[in-house]
């Protein structure tokens, strides 16, 4: 799942970052990559690909959630995510 909603309130100087919370060359990481260029054109915005691998996703989802709201930071959630709290005792965010 893409959020694009803290992107779309930023100004065109702010550059928008799509945390990838898996390894680069996997599957989430070419869906992220084939959709920055549209997306950045959509935006008129910088879009760069962040990959932040680590627990099942968690890593790099926690990161984005402790984001400021204005960072222009989202985040390319796997199915995966779903089952996060039902997998993991704590967690840097709240599913």
């Amino acid at each position: 799942m893409l959020s694009s909603g803290p992107a779309l309130a930023q100004g065109n100087s702010k550059i928008v970052r799509i945390v990838v919370p898996f390894a680069a060359g996997g599957v989430q990481d070419l869906l992220a990559r084939a959709l920055s260029t549209e997306f950045g054109l959509a935006l008129g915005q910088t879009v760069i690909i962040d990959n932040k691998p680590g627990a099942d996703g968690t890593v790099g989802t926690g990161f984005v959630a402790r984001a400021a709201p204005d960072s222009g930071a989202m985040v390319l959630a796997a199915a995966s995510h779903n089952i996060a709290g039902s997998l993991y005792t704590r967690l840097s965010y709240d599913p």
